[in-house]
């Protein structure tokens, strides 16, 4: 099912390497928004590795938005929600001071009436 298989001899965690093979599937669309994902003792045996290890793997998809646990009816795949941090959003008069230019410099203005505001 997946390009990529578990490598026991790299230094990368299993749950990270359990992570990216399950991501990929999602991103790629093998299991879309809504899919349920195959219940933990089906990933173990897919994949070769302990329940701990999967659970690693699925908390942190859970935790990125890319699934959702449902009790008593398994895991799910969700469409990541896009956050925006709005910490690093600058005014107009940060990207004109961080450019080097002069917020009060109102600049050349193209009026889509005519010439000047009263054209309009």
């Amino acid at each position: 099912m997946w390009e990529r298989r578990i490598d026991f001899a790299s230094k990368v965690p299993l749950y990270q390497q359990v992570y990216e093979i399950l991501r990929t599937a999602i991103l790629k669309g093998e299991w879309k928004q809504g899919d349920l994902i195959p219940p933990e003792p089906e990933l173990m045996r897919m994949l070769g590795v302990s329940r701990t290890t999967v659970r690693q793997a699925v908390d942190l998809l859970c935790r990125e938005g890319f699934l959702e646990k449902k009790q008593g009816r398994g895991t799910f795949v969700r469409t990541p929600s896009l956050e925006i941090d709005t910490h690093k959003i600058r005014s107009f008069t940060e990207d004109m001071l961080t450019a080097g230019d002069d917020p009060a410099d109102q600049g050349d203005f193209f009026w889509p009436c005519g010439s000047s505001p009263r054209d309009c």
